[in-house]
């Protein structure tokens, strides 16, 4: 979440969904340890992040 402060606070482009995901997570490794955080959704939605522009083209 630090680096969506820091892009905010430079008023540089902030992507809502990276913050919201980074955010899940690191708030499920704070709660409940590195047994919280789903990783088959985690891969799903990062892998998403990597598919899609090369689809775009």
């Amino acid at each position: 979440m630090e680096h969506c402060l820091v892009a905010s606070y430079y008023g540089w482009p902030v992507s809502t969904t990276h913050c919201i995901v980074g955010s899940m997570v690191g708030f499920g490794l704070v709660y409940g340890g590195p047994g919280a955080v789903f990783r088959s959704s985690l891969a799903r939605v990062t892998s998403s992040w990597l598919i899609s522009p090369i689809l775009a083209r």
